[in-house]
């Protein structure tokens, strides 16, 4: 019974890591949302950026949809892209709307759609050279750039971004986790150190969590009853070595607890009844004496 206990948690602990493994940040740069919260699914976040988006292009605003392949909560706590995260920081004290964690179905569409009264221009960092100066000449109101994977060029894209972003544009900032890469076409893998690392680091995790499990598994195991069949097998190879506390489990921790409480109770049991009686005693003092001579005058 424990051990199935042990089995639905393991498989709980395992479901929910598997949920923090298949999200990615998100980050609405202005105050136009409600609070995330720290596990958002992404039908959520798709519905609110496609009415945020109909509101935003009925005004002289433009939208820029930042898709960042790979993106996670460790490369921005570890400093790897320093330059997003000092901008998501600035932006939060702005009012921004922030998650670490925005999860995605596997089978699931991981793009953004702008609403259909919107002017739509897409384009990819990678393949166009010019792109900084044909996102400042678009005119286009809502605007998708797609980065790569690689680290290294994350920042210095981004960097260059911050350089021609003004208080018009009003930014969305999308990661995506490894496995949701987007329909259109995107982009590089991230260098190979850093692809290793995050490997190596979910592997050891994961070899550390069922190492666990199967240790809880062989100790809730070690004290289960034998069957007849163990006991008569056991039985040939009994030996004369050792104490009968060695052979038999007679005295266990159990009973030598229980035997030093029963002893403890039967000792405050005696005290009770010894002060019980000296109690009586002190009662008969107060007893006026009986004097024969004094009654007989």
């Amino acid at each position: 019974m424990r051990v199935t206990g042990v089995l639905l948690a393991a498989g709980s602990l395992i479901s929910g890591a598997a949920a923090f493994r298949d999200s990615a940040p998100f980050l609405f740069g202005w105050p136009a949302v409600e609070e995330l919260s720290y596990l958002t699914p992404f039908a959520d976040i798709k519905a609110k950026s496609h009415i945020l988006s109909s509101n935003i292009c009925s005004t002289d605003d433009k939208l820029v949809i930042v898709t960042i392949p790979g993106l996670s909560k460790d490369l921005l706590n570890d400093g790897y892209l320093d330059t997003i995260s000092d901008f998501i920081q600035s932006k939060q004290n702005e009012g921004a709307k922030y998650t670490p964690h925005v999860r995605y179905a596997r089978n699931e569409d991981s793009s953004l759609s702008a609403h259909e009264s919107c002017t739509v221009d897409n384009i990819d960092v990678v393949k166009d050279e010019n792109w900084l100066s044909r996102m400042e000449e678009a005119q286009a109101q809502a605007i998708f750039l797609k980065f790569p994977e690689e680290v290294s060029k994350i920042n210095e894209y981004f960097e260059q971004l911050t350089l021609i972003l003004s208080s018009k544009h009003k930014v969305i900032v999308q990661g995506l986790p490894t496995f949701a890469e987007p329909t259109v076409p995107a982009i590089q893998k991230r260098d190979d150190t850093v692809s290793e690392e995050d490997y190596n680091k979910i592997q050891q995790e994961l070899d550390q969590a069922f190492q666990e499990i199967e240790d809880m598994i062989e100790s809730e195991n070690s004290d289960k009853p034998i069957s007849i069949y163990e006991k008569s097998v056991s039985a040939a190879f009994n030996t004369t070595d050792g104490s009968l506390f060695d052979k038999y489990s007679y005295f266990t921790p159990g009973i030598w607890m229980c035997t030093l409480v029963s002893l403890f109770l039967v000792f405050v049991f005696g005290v009770a009844l010894n002060w019980l009686s000296s109690l009586q005693v002190s009662y008969r003092a107060f007893d006026k004496p009986f004097n024969a001579r004094k009654k007989t005058q």
